[in-house]
């Protein structure tokens, strides 16, 4: 039963599922209260309490334990009437817990919790445990009692030792509420983003499931999505799925920039909203802040949203820095950022990524991640809240690293044939463009790249789209990645040139046709 403080039934449940958990039957498990103080409590009240609450004791406070006659342990239990236990948690919230025995029902404890945010009590829940009278109970009999097998059968048990640790595990708190938090304070700090940590944030399964989650929440039947092109293709199919319509705005090779007469004629009625990915995938151009306030102003003129993703936002290069769009004046209230860990600090299968945006739309991001994933991987958010945390050598030392390795790769493709027309500025991808001589589109330059040699690359023809321009440059580019080891970059770069030597003469005599046959289809349209 849930009661507000004067006893009213409560009807409209908070989002605040985690109050809720803190009063199962061991609602211990998930509140962070003081261990001494919880124990003392559990042992006066001779309620069984997790292990992790009870903390270990000695050989000899066991024996002073085992001492204690019934009478002794009855008239301890009458002789405390309640007890009261205060912890914050999380740190903007207050728990109250209140421990009192059942007058007419001795062998009942009832627990009361009550929960403040700020000013407002959030609301209070009322739970009754059953426990063993402890004069009828011998010592010792719950724990000899045999628990029932869980489990398929056939299988191995663990150990006591492994189910101990495991159960231990599954108590820790999922530290959302902390991540949260410190992804505030960097965007404050960064950016100078006044977000609030208990609202604007969404924990998602990695940037992917948050952009989805952010054009699920805006986007409706026919709605219009501006992207710009080239354009990692995930963005397209997420606007499909939500039924809206994908407008593609051609950024001009070879320096990528954004031709500010197209983008602004791109604009209709139905436009919802603008994606930006800066630093940009697959290019590596970073938007600079002539161009982001073009896009801006657009923004807040035509009355839509502005859908980021900011995942490289810590890898750019020479002079070049990140912008976040959000930081522009008037561009806050109107922007979803989405972002992840994967990039930044390698991890790109641990799936921790997050949106910030204005608490409403943020509430419904939330919701659709719910039904979605349900929530992120708890072990992977623990290891996040830790790298989150990192110190700013971190980073500055994450792009010295980065910028050779591009350098490195760039003057390899060079001795390779490719044309580099343009030094990527971020992110961890090279552009570059085949030579005009070859004749040899890049769907066949890569399928030859992976048989001969064992080293893969990206086609570009899949970050191009058919409602944009067709221009030759459709089957011009390949996209490679740097984001390697050492060792993994020079088993590359000497396979790559064993094979100049020896094969790109063959796949130029066999199959030259098609790239040649595509570029005369294309100028006839």
């Amino acid at each position: 039963m849930l009661r507000s403080r004067e006893g009213k039934e409560v009807t409209n449940i908070p989002d605040n599922g985690v109050l809720l958990r803190a009063v199962s039957l061991s609602f211990m498990a998930t509140w962070r209260a003081n261990d001494s103080e919880v124990q003392r409590a559990a042992h006066a009240l001779h309620t069984p309490f997790p292990r992790r609450c009870r903390g270990r004791r000695s050989a000899r406070a066991r024996g002073i334990a085992a001492q204690r006659t019934g009478a002794q342990r009855v008239a301890q239990r009458a002789s405390l009437r309640e007890t009261v236990l205060t912890s914050p948690y999380p740190d903007t919230l207050s728990h109250t817990v209140t421990l009192t025995r059942d007058a007419a029902k001795p062998e009942r404890l009832c627990l009361e919790l009550t929960a403040r945010d700020g000013a407002e009590a959030v609301g209070g829940v009322e739970a009754v445990r059953a426990v063993a009278h402890p004069a009828a109970v011998p010592p010792g009999a719950a724990r000899r009692r045999r628990q029932p097998r869980r489990g398929l059968p056939g299988l191995p048990r663990a150990s006591p030792r492994q189910g101990r640790r495991r159960r231990r595990h599954r108590r820790r708190p999922q530290p959302v509420q902390g991540i949260c938090d410190v992804l505030a304070e960097t965007a404050r700090r960064d950016h100078g983003l006044d977000a609030d940590p208990l609202t604007d944030f969404v924990i998602c399964c990695g940037q992917s499931e948050a952009f989805a989650a952010a054009i699920f929440a805006t986007i409706d039947q026919g709605d219009e999505v501006l992207l710009f092109d080239p354009a990692y293709e995930t963005y397209e199919t997420c606007i499909e799925l939500a039924r809206g319509v994908p407008v593609y705005v051609r950024l001009d090779p070879p320096s990528w920039t954004l031709n500010e007469d197209k983008f602004l004629k791109s604009f209709t009625s139905r436009t919802k909203a603008v994606v930006l990915n800066s630093p940009h995938n697959p290019t590596g151009k970073v938007f600079s802040k002539e161009e982001l306030l073009i896009i801006a102003q657009a923004c807040q003129k035509m009355d839509c949203f502005a859908i980021t993703d900011e995942v490289y936002e810590y890898i750019t290069y020479d002079e070049n820095k990140h912008i976040s769009l959000a930081s522009l004046p008037g561009m806050q209230e109107r922007t979803i950022i989405t972002s992840s860990l994967s990039k930044t600090y390698s991890v790109t299968g641990w799936r921790i990524g997050w949106a910030c945006a204005p608490a409403s739309i943020a509430s419904a991001i939330r919701n659709i991640h719910i039904k979605l994933t349900d929530s992120a991987p708890a072990p992977f958010q623990e290891a996040a809240l830790t790298a989150l945390t990192s110190t700013p050598d971190f980073y500055s030392s994450l792009k010295k690293d980065y910028e050779v390795r591009r350098d490195f790769i760039l003057q390899l493709l060079k001795d390779f044939g490719f044309h580099i027309s343009f030094k990527p500025q971020g992110s961890v991808f090279v552009f570059a463009e085949l030579p005009l001589s070859w004749q040899l589109s890049d769907i066949d330059f890569v399928t030859n790249l992976i048989n001969d040699a064992g080293v893969a690359a990206v086609p570009g023809h899949g970050f191009f789209h058919d409602n944009c321009d067709r221009e030759s440059y459709h089957n011009q580019y390949v996209r490679f990645a740097f984001c390697k080891s050492d060792d993994t970059l020079m088993a590359a770069a000497l396979r790559m040139r064993k094979l100049a030597d020896s094969k790109v003469k063959t796949w130029l005599t066999g199959s030259g046709s098609a790239r040649q046959e595509d570029q005369t289809a294309s100028a006839s349209l």
